[in-house]
């Protein structure tokens, strides 16, 4: 979990894969990758949901991505699908996820304008219990690239998010 201690000394183990090519005036990138591990969950001492007998879960996910670099238009996807951390029906235990985004992109002198919509149907494992999440989102933004060391993002996202221990339904 970001900013906190590892609760386990188990290992990650990540690979990652990315070809780009050109194609006419423009890049793009094709890549795979995924990660393999165990995770402890932070349990919440209130309401701990029914865990496994070990604390250490499965946390493993695969991805697939594709860019095309914008000149001036880009597009970028990537999904993911696993097994991970999340808690349902007040048990804890691994269950599959997945998830992924689309975003349009442009190019206009020093501005990105954007547009990114995003969906992930699975456990939220850096949250107490793991909790059961559907996220549905999209996001208006534009980015102004002052320099290629500093750049400024702006972006409104709209969305629905759903956190829930309890069966999400199917």
């Amino acid at each position: 979990s970001a900013n906190k201690p590892e609760a386990n000394d188990s290992r990650h183990y990540v690979v990652r894969v990315a070809v780009p090519f050109e194609v006419g005036s423009q890049i793009v990138e094709l890549a795979a990758g995924g990660y393999y591990g165990k995770f402890v969950v932070p349990l919440d001492a209130k309401t701990p949901p029914k865990t496994p007998d070990s604390p250490d879960l499965l946390d493993a996910r695969v991805h697939a991505t594709a860019v095309l670099y914008p000149k001036p238009i880009g597009l970028q996807a990537e999904y993911t699908v696993g097994k991970g951390p999340e808690t349902r029906y007040g048990e804890l235990r691994s269950r599959p996820l997945h998830g992924g985004y689309v975003m349009v992109n442009a190019k206009v002198g020093p501005l990105f304008p954007f547009v990114r919509a995003q969906q992930y149907t699975g456990g939220r494992k850096a949250e107490s219990n793991a909790p059961t999440q559907r996220l549905l989102e999209i996001e208006p933004g534009l980015e102004w690239q002052i320099d290629k060391a500093f750049e400024l993002t702006v972006s409104y996202a709209y969305g629905h998010r759903t956190f829930t221990t309890s069966d999400p339904g199917k």
